[in-house]
């Protein structure tokens, strides 16, 4: 279950599949979770949508989230706008860090 105050960010099947991106959302600094079905994980069954989780992120993270997935998925370029918090600046640096092609403004 979704709670309050976070946003799906989007869909895969089975928990392990969801791993690498729940890794890569919080090396960049956003707190990203996974909700699902607890049989599925327990028993890996992907049965009429059984086992699908849902990475979920805090509604402020949702675009920065996707943005930095997509540039790092495809190896393009994004520029993040209006970059103001002390963990925005963090985020930045820990992307380029690993390699992300990103620049910012504030």
């Amino acid at each position: 279950m979704i709670r309050a105050g976070q946003v799906e960010l989007l869909k895969v099947q089975g928990a392990i599949n969801a791993e690498p991106i729940l890794a890569a959302l919080r090396a960049n600094g956003i707190p990203a979770a996974i909700v699902g079905e607890a049989v599925g994980r327990w028993y890996g069954l992907t049965l009429n949508g059984l086992g699908v989780v849902t990475v979920v992120v805090p509604v402020e993270y949702e675009a920065k989230a996707r943005d930095l997935l997509v540039a790092e998925l495809v190896g393009g370029h994004v520029h993040l706008c209006h970059m103001s918090s002390r963990g925005s600046v963090a985020l930045i640096r820990e992307a380029k860090a690993r390699g992300v092609r990103v620049t910012a403004e504030v």
